[in-house]
């Protein structure tokens, strides 16, 4: 009787614990963890005790739903209703990913196992918590993730470069560090990957740019120059600079269009997910009210 204790009591007060931190994550609330801790405790003891009584399936199922709901208003004081259901929502959904799992594992691993009856497992204690651990640690990543790019879309832009009638149209991401000025203009700069330029610098080649062919460079663009810029570890770079005739930022259905911008070329391409080619000079918004606009 001590393992089977063990096996229901800590098995489920870690898987419900689990649960409650998925919860958390996934809504981005802080739970305290003594509530935590006290939902589930009482879970954890209601899947210990329940069995003993051996109620009818509706009689079971209405206990575990009425123990939902007290777990759920443990975790924390609501002020609202909807704010409750929200939770409530999140917290059945994760149990029935949580309990697919464990299901998955007996079913699959554990012979002597009833589906008649949940307390018939006999794997070795902990075996279940550290699998639906990694399912935690999964969950956790996937929305941190979400929640970190969605943060990101947050400050992505579309822009147009436009130049001689030819345009390109690339997305943007707002770099708060890049704070670059051109020297001679004394304009800011805005960073663009040379290879997102297909119709602006079609007649411009990489060797061009290398060897800083400014004499054909200047047939299409003016103030072409080579601009030193300093990284946060001091080192210097160069990059060419040149001027371009129009610059749009486009934010929901308004634009920002700024003539005779001051752009920046690199070769190196922008490593991301998001799709962006381009940094933004902070200096670009000041002055400016903003709605974000996501893509």
């Amino acid at each position: 009787m001590v393992i089977y204790i063990e096996q229901v009591l800590i098995d489920n007060f870690i898987i419900n614990f689990l649960i409650l931190l998925s919860l958390s994550k996934i809504l981005k609330v802080k739970l305290k963890k003594y509530r935590l801790v006290i939902s589930s405790l009482l879970g954890s003891i209601v899947a210990l005790i329940l069995p003993l009584f051996n109620f009818s399936f509706i009689l079971n199922s209405l206990v575990k739903i009425l123990l939902s709901l007290i777990m759920v208003i443990l975790v924390k004081k609501f002020t609202k209703f909807k704010e409750y259901f929200l939770y409530h929502l999140t917290f059945l959904l994760l149990t029935f990913v949580f309990g697919g799992a464990c299901l998955f594992i007996l079913t699959m691993f554990d012979k002597n196992f009833n589906t008649s009856n949940f307390s018939t497992y006999s794997l070795p204690l902990g075996a279940i918590v550290l699998i639906i651990l990694f399912i935690y640690i999964v969950i956790k990543n996937i929305f941190k993730n979400f929640y970190t790019r969605q943060k990101i879309n947050n400050f992505i832009y579309k822009i147009i470069i436009e130049n001689n009638n030819e345009k390109d149209e690339i997305l943007a991401f707002l770099d708060s560090g890049n704070t670059l000025e051109d020297s001679l203009t004394k304009k800011p700069i805005t960073i663009v990957n040379f290879n997102s330029l297909k119709n602006v610098l079609k007649d411009i080649s990489i060797t061009d740019i290398i060897l800083n062919k400014e004499t054909k460079l200047n047939k299409s663009f003016k103030n072409v120059h080579i601009e030193n810029t300093q990284s946060i570890g001091k080192s210097t770079n160069k990059i060419l600079v040149m001027e371009v005739e129009k610059l749009e930022i486009y934010s929901d259905k308004n634009v920002n269009i700024i003539n005779n911008a001051i752009i920046g070329l690199t070769l190196k391409n922008f490593i991301n997910d998001l799709g962006y080619n381009a940094l933004l000079n902070i200096k670009l918004m000041e002055g400016k009210i903003w709605k974000f606009h996501k893509f």
